[in-house]
């Protein structure tokens, strides 16, 4: 099972589909509510559980595709339903981005994965410059309503002549293909998409 509030979650598990068509992917995109990233932490905590209680003991496996609900609400669910396998997406220093001392590496992500000691950890292990610009929280509303155009990606991130962007919040996977038309192959762009893909096929014990 793949759960999250918005467009993130829908592009995560269509990669898993694509990269391990051995799986069964099932869908909880909770729609109705909107974009949790606005919600206070015990808002986001209750409408996880919320969610989530009826499906534990159902799936082999339930991810929270989203970075800001797995710093809110990953360490409760495996303590309250110890019985279920969950796995979320957590902060983590691209390697290349911690051996290059040269180069500007844009951090996306909203406010509440700001605040955790895993993305202070991540950023620290980042050798290049970091920019942390102030757009996260917003964008991520807009991108599930597709409100973003192409020509505000490249003036907000433009400015800071992005040699790497890095994502923590799913939701920003939707801009990759304007990230590379703005900018091009001398910009990565990291996501973790890929990485937590290994990690469900270690889980499940399927080749990835």
């Amino acid at each position: 099972l793949v759960f999250d509030s918005g467009w993130g979650g829908e592009l995560f598990a269509k990669q898993l589909e694509q990269e391990i068509p051995v799986i069964d992917v099932v869908r909880m995109i909770d729609w109705q509510t909107g974009t949790y990233a606005r919600l206070s932490d015990q808002e986001i905590l209750e409408q996880t559980i919320l969610n989530l209680e009826r499906a534990v003991g159902k799936f082999d496996l339930i991810v929270v595709a989203s970075f800001t609900i797995s710093a809110v609400a990953l360490k409760e669910l495996r303590k309250r339903f110890s019985e279920q396998e969950f796995m979320g997406f957590e902060p983590k220093a691209p390697k290349r981005l911690q051996k290059l001392n040269e180069g500007n590496a844009v951090i996306l992500a909203p406010s509440i994965v700001k605040n955790t000691n895993g993305y202070k950890q991540a950023i620290n292990k980042i050798k290049t410059t970091v920019v942390e610009p102030e757009i996260a929280d917003e964008w991520i509303e807009r991108i599930d309503h597709d409100e973003l155009e192409y020509k505000e990606i490249l003036r907000e991130l433009g400015q800071y002549d992005p040699d790497a962007i890095v994502c923590f919040e799913t939701a920003f996977s939707d801009i990759k293909k304007s990230v590379e038309q703005c900018f091009g192959w001398r910009t990565a762009f990291y996501d973790q998409f890929t990485e937590e893909g290994n990690e469900i096929s270690k889980i499940l014990n399927t080749r990835f």
